[in-house]
């Protein structure tokens, strides 16, 4: 019969259910794995022993309890025998539980020895009930002599199982050892307490109620193995002990600082006669939620001097040292070879590769082995595995639970290569490469703050190869620009704000006839002329263009150039430079001369061809009338037309050449302020009786603010005048005339525009040639004419058709400037 229960027997019966569960639940991480079979019977065996002291503390009969108490014995008996079978299978995790049994058959031997024992009236005599129904009355046992021989079984079989774990320990690596450690540190623990409370204590107090507190200890120490066992991202045994007494320090202060604010708290309100109960508890819970955060990164920095680093990796001296590392803006190759050796000293690994990705995909760029590594292609299972989970992937981690079949190939593509932890490079959360670090030669795992600590350096390593891949793509830009700057046909030198040469070209040192370089000295190495120039831009920020000069003195012979300058800048930031463009005219020049000389030949071969044209037409009337004239001569109507058309061939003839002579003559022009606005206007009122006449409606847009030119008067009317001609021409059934100013900051545009019948593409590129026209009674040199003024005052003239119907004809000329010399 067992009595009712009070609440430190349903705390007991719980803590024995966490027991059974936490076996069971290792078991379903990996049921195939031979390790987590042996924790669940490991967790089996322990639920049982406390389930029997459970049920033996209550029972009221003698021989039942004794019997409780035999069965506590036997299973007690097996603790030696499954931390040694547990044991086996991680040293050997490639077995199946039968092997593992097999290989602790020995052991099983002992246990059944010592459990036999147990059964015999030699071990266990009688057993006492308690005479009082208090918390911790148990039965209490009378041994026999065999209690001692069990014990000393107990005693043996722990230590030898202990040495064994300590000779393991050294022989197996990565995960294994930090398994073996976590069971070793359990396993100590739980026969020092248990030995404690069930022989050492009952021995000194002569009772055994103590042995109640076993299950509290065997459940704690029970779940510290299992977190050895099944978890698949934990820490090492070092790190694992150094919070464990961070914690415990935490806790012991923290309750002092409650127990010494509330004892003053509560002093305080009987000094006042102003006590309530609940004031000390506010009190010291405030205290202690004010001192929890401060308090534990003091205590946690104690005890990482205390304790050391236990062969971690520390970030506090990691991070900074990686920044060093990586801080300098160099190229990838220095990059990923100075993070490569870091990551080589601060884990204690041989094998550390990086892979970069390409197009279709990852190749090493470093590795610390002579050997290289096939490519990893984009789609590997690595790749993706590292691409969708975004955290590292740690070969030891998969036997602790049953992976789907994507990350077993992942394990085994990882140890193909010799990689132990793959680490992902990031740009965005795109996997742009990764780091693959070997086992370390020590033997520890990367545990779990180790592996966060890497994934944040290699986070740092990806900001720093973004860094090097801009540096190397900008001093890729700076050779090229370099190289096409040193190639170009036209002299470049740059000046910087100082006034020293930065740039300097090859075709400027030929230009110039520089020896040596002039990088980096003083610009007065420069010609005056152009010297001169930079500073007047600099000065005034105004660009030059289109410099026309002789450089005299300076070389050995005169050099016709033509330059350019101007500053060069950010917008809105003062100017940085100034670079100037020089072209040596000489060559040009001279081409120029031999087009000219070809040039005037065939417009004497087409001016001979269209004047003996022009000419021997009135000729021919005139040659065919004298020749009549000796047959004819009484015949007066004869003579009359005769006369008539011999004045007419003459006037055409004198026409023809008074155009010619006008076209050929070099004339000096008579410069002066013109006002164009003011010639159009007179050339419409001269016209406006014929154009009324044509049936010509005149219209003007006068836009531009500034109409003063540097011009021949004279020959700007005739220029008008011509174009108003032609324009009349072209609408002999009437239209509309309109004359047109715009005006840029240096020029002036007039334009004249018809709406008649246009002209043709071919038209149009024979316009200006001499003697070319489409009118019946044209000589074709009026556009001539106007062409040559035009470029005579440094303008230009352009035809273009208009979008509706007929021409424009578009005239630029220089705006005049004070600089301009009157």
């Amino acid at each position: 019969m067992i009595p009712s229960m009070n609440g430190f027997d349903l705390a007991t019966i719980a803590l024995i259910g966490v027991e059974y569960l936490l076996g069971f639940s290792v078991l379903t991480a990996n049921p195939r794995r031979g390790v987590n079979q042996c924790f669940c019977l490991l967790s089996l065996c322990t639920g049982s022993w406390m389930l029997c002291l459970q049920i033996g503390f209550h029972d009221t009969h003698p021989e039942e309890a004794a019997f409780l108490i035999r069965l506590c014995t036997v299973f007690g008996t097996l603790f030696p025998v499954g931390y040694n079978q547990l044991r086996l299978a991680i040293v050997h995790p490639e077995l199946p539980l039968g092997p593992i049994v097999w290989r602790n058959r020995f052991w099983l031997l002992a246990a059944g020895v010592a459990s036999a024992l147990a059964f015999t009236p030699w071990y266990l005599k009688d057993v006492i009930l308690p005479q009082d129904q208090a918390v911790f009355s148990i039965p209490e046992p009378i041994y026999g002599p065999g209690f001692p021989l069990w014990s000393a079984y107990f005693i043996i079989a722990t230590i030898l199982v202990t040495g064994l774990y300590f000779r393991n320990i050294p022989q197996v690596r990565g995960r294994s050892r930090t398994d073996l450690q976590f069971v070793l540190g359990g396993l100590l623990c739980t026969f020092i307490i248990g030995a404690l409370f069930t022989i050492v204590l009952p021995m000194i107090r002569g009772d055994s109620k103590s042995t109640r507190l076993v299950p509290f200890c065997s459940v704690g120490l029970q779940a510290l193995v299992a977190y050895g066992i099944a978890t698949r991202q934990m820490l090492d045994v070092g790190a694992f002990l150094r919070r464990g007494i961070a914690y415990a320090l935490l806790c012991v202060f923290l309750a002092s600082l409650y127990i010494a604010v509330w004892t003053g708290a509560d002093m305080a309100l009987h000094q006042v006669n102003w006590h309530h109960p609940l004031l000390p508890n506010v009190a010291a819970t405030l205290a202690i939620a004010l001192a929890m955060s401060p308090s534990r990164n003091v205590l946690q920095r104690f005890v990482a001097q205390l304790v050391g680093n236990w062969h971690g990796i520390d970030p506090t001296h990691i991070f900074p040292e990686t920044d060093a590392a990586l801080r300098s803006v160099t190229t990838t190759p220095v990059v990923l070879r100075k993070f490569g050796r870091l990551c080589q000293r601060i884990t204690g690994t041989d094998r550390v590769s990086i892979y970069l990705r390409h197009e279709t995909e990852y190749q090493s760029h470093w590795r610390s082995q002579p050997e290289t590594p096939a490519p990893l292609p984009l789609t590997s299972a690595l790749a993706e595995y590292l691409t969708r989970q975004c955290h590292p992937c740690y070969v030891d981690s998969i036997p602790y639970y049953q992976p789907p079949q994507e990350i077993a190939s992942v394990h085994e593509e990882m140890k193909s290569r010799g990689g132990n932890l793959a680490i992902g490079i990031y740009d965005q959360e795109k996997l742009m490469g990764l780091v693959l670090l070997g086992e370390k030669l020590s033997g520890r795992i990367y545990d779990e703050d180790q592996q966060a600590t890497l994934q944040v350096m290699v986070n740092r390593l990806a900001i720093a190869l973004e860094n090097a891949s801009l540096y190397t793509r900008i001093q890729e830009s700076k050779l090229n620009i370099e190289t096409l700057v040193d190639q170009l046909l036209s002299g470049v030198i740059v000046v910087d704000e100082q006034q020293h040469i930065t740039v300097c070209n090859r075709e400027a040192m030929r230009i110039l006839q520089f020896e040596r370089t002039p990088l980096g000295r003083d610009i007065h190495c420069l010609p005056p002329s152009l010297r001169q120039a930079i500073l007047i831009t600099q000065k005034t920020g105004q660009p030059q263009r289109d410099q026309s000069i002789t450089l005299e003195g300076f070389h050995t012979r005169p050099v016709p150039i033509r330059f350019g300058c101007r500053t060069f800048g950010r917008e809105g930031v003062l100017s940085r430079g100034t670079f100037l463009i020089i072209d040596d005219l000489t060559q040009r020049n001279k081409i120029e001369a031999q087009l000219r000389r070809s040039d005037r030949l065939t417009s004497l071969g087409t001016l001979s061809a269209s004047v003996a044209h022009e000419i021997k037409n009135p000729l021919v009337a005139i040659k065919t009338f004298v020749q009549l004239l000796p047959e004819r001569q009484h015949d007066i109507a004869f003579l009359n037309h005769f006369t008539e058309l011999i004045g007419g061939e003459v006037n055409r003839i004198d026409n023809i050449v008074n155009q010619l002579l006008s076209f050929a003559r070099v004339s000096t022009p008579r410069f002066q302020k013109v006002k164009i606005h003011d010639v159009l206007d007179n050339t419409l009122r001269l016209m406006r009786h014929d154009l009324n006449r044509n049936r010509i409606q005149c219209s003007r847009e006068f836009e531009a603010p500034q109409d003063l030119v540097w011009a021949d008067q004279q020959k700007i009317e005739q220029v008008i005048l011509n174009l108003v001609l032609n324009a009349q021409d072209a609408m002999p059934q009437g239209g509309t005339l309109m004359l047109k100013t715009l005006a840029t900051p240096h020029e002036l545009i007039f334009e004249v525009h018809d709406n008649g019948s246009g002209l043709s593409p071919e038209t149009l590129q024979k316009a200006f040639d001499p003697f070319f026209t489409t009118k019946e009674t044209g000589t074709g040199l009026g556009l001539s004419i106007v062409y040559g003024i035009i470029t005579e005052h440094g303008g230009s003239i352009e035809l273009k058709p208009r979008p509706d119907r007929g021409t424009c004809v578009q005239i630029k000329l220089p705006l005049y400037h004070e600089s301009i010399p009157a």
